[in-house]
C-alpha cells in the first residue's frame, strides 16, 4: 500500500485564491461572450437563424 500523502496550500498560496477566483470568473465571462459572438458570426455567414 502506498504511503498516505496530504497536501495543503501555504499562507502564500492561500493568499492567491481571491486573485485566481477573479481570473476564473473573468475567463468564464469571456468564454460566454466568445461563444455568443461565434453564434452570431455563423448566423451571418449562413443566413440561418440557428
Amino acid at each position: 500500500m502506498p504511503p498516505k500523502v496530504e497536501y495543503r496550500l501555504t499562507e502564500w498560496g492561500q493568499a492567491l485564491c481571491p486573485a485566481l477566483d477573479a481570473l476564473l470568473t473573468w475567463a468564464s465571462q469571456r468564454e460566454t461572450e466568445h461563444t455568443e459572438a461565434d453564434q452570431v458570426a455563423l448566423q451571418e455567414e449562413t443566413g440561418s437563424p440557428d
